[in-house]
């Protein structure tokens, strides 16, 4: 016979929940399961983010490094000019541009004409506004900011340079990239090459014939001035009647770039062309005559 307690137990485990008890159990611990793989798949995705992250944004800068050390090459070239290539706005105008949007921009500034003492290379040597200089990039302005997209920093610097036994009154350039902080001056700024406007000349003067004697030889040599002609002449010098003579004419503070010159002697006069390289270390023979293409030979 079974007790009245025994019974009440019997009945209380033949009773089942409600259905919607049950499912509201269930849907629970489902939410709860989904909840732990949202939080691990964002911890690892944060983690993941940790680690490639930095490395990304190392390779960016990097990248954005390059892009603006090329630029800065390029800019300098546009106003150097390339030897044996191209002319820069030095050689055009004869100076250093005031800003790096004299480059692509000509504004009031005196258009290209050739020189009186002009030889053929490329096109002829002359003086004025002939560009654009920069000539990459989609637009006529995107040389004027660095690859973060802020605008470079122009310097110009004069100083007076001596150097066997020559005085230079020199002007130099520098563009600047203000770098990854944005903050000029700094410790990561991006400098260019050094700049140079202005060289010095010694001319070697050779006489390659035997003749009579010859005097008053003179050497003038053709540069710009903002892109006006200006000239200079050497004093008049003699030359005995002896093959392989020579004098040497110094000519100073000519600008970097191109020069066209004419020799004038015996009632003759031969022209040709010298590409000076801003500094000192700049020496010319001429041959009298100059002979064929009319170039000087440096030495």
């Amino acid at each position: 016979m079974v007790t009245e307690p025994n019974k009440s137990r019997t009945f209380l485990r033949g009773i089942r929940p409600p259905a919607s008890l049950c499912e509201a159990v269930r849907d629970k611990k489902e939410r709860g399961f989904i909840i732990i793989l949202v939080a691990c798949a964002l911890s690892i995705l944060l983690i993941s983010l940790s680690i490639a992250l930095p490395g990304r944004i190392r390779g960016l800068e990097t990248s954005r490094e390059f892009e603006t050390r090329k630029e800065l090459e390029r800019i300098r070239a546009a106003i150097m000019g390339l030897p044996n290539e191209e002319f820069g706005f030095i050689s055009d105008m004869g100076r250093l541009s005031n800003n790096l949007e004299e480059l692509n921009t000509q504004g009031t500034q005196p258009s290209f004409h050739a020189s009186d003492g002009g030889t053929p290379h490329h096109g002829s040597v002359g003086m004025g506004w002939r560009g654009p200089y920069y000539r990459y990039g989609t637009t006529n302005d995107d040389y004027l900011k660095d690859a973060w997209g802020r605008p470079y920093v122009y310097v110009i610097t004069e100083s007076v340079q001596t150097a066997g036994g020559m005085t230079l009154n020199q002007r130099t350039a520098r563009i600047i990239s203000k770098g990854p902080d944005g903050i000029y001056p700094s410790s990561d700024d991006i400098y260019s090459e050094e700049i140079f406007q202005r060289a010095n000349l010694i001319l070697r003067v050779v006489k390659a014939f035997k003749d009579d004697i010859m005097q008053n030889v003179t050497v003038t040599i053709y540069s710009s001035n903002n892109g006006e002609q200006t000239m200079i002449t050497s004093e008049p010098v003699e030359f005995p009647g002896v093959e392989g003579t020579e004098h040497a004419i110094p000519f100073y503070d000519l600008h970097h770039g191109v020069h066209s010159f004419k020799v004038k002697f015996g009632g003759m006069e031969e022209t040709g062309y010298l590409h000076l390289i801003g500094g000192f270390a700049n020496r010319y023979t001429i041959a009298i005559p100059v002979g064929p293409g009319g170039k000087g030979g440096g030495t």
